[in-house]
């Protein structure tokens, strides 16, 4: 992907993970990345719609997901969470 991309991106996150919402500042000592939510290895394109700035946390749960998929990840937290608050 190229900087322009990246760059409009972080703009969107406004300095959160776009998953869990954390600031970037509360962990100056990470660099938040931007990344694919669909792998490129698994169809995932460069457009911003497929793109989000991810915390070193959500970062690391990335490669756990079915076919690197953080959508399925994000929608599973939220079934979860909703489950809970019944």
């Amino acid at each position: 992907m190229d900087e322009r991309t990246k760059v409009l991106v972080r703009a969107r996150a406004e300095g959160r993970c776009e998953y869990c919402q954390i600031l970037q500042s509360l962990y100056p000592d990470f660099v938040f990345h931007v990344e694919h939510v669909v792998a490129r290895q698994h169809g995932g394109v460069d457009l911003p719609s497929n793109l989000a700035l991810a915390c070193h946390l959500c970062n690391g749960v990335i490669a756990l997901q079915p076919g690197g998929n953080m959508r399925y990840f994000v929608s599973s937290v939220f079934k979860y969470a909703k489950s809970e608050a019944n």
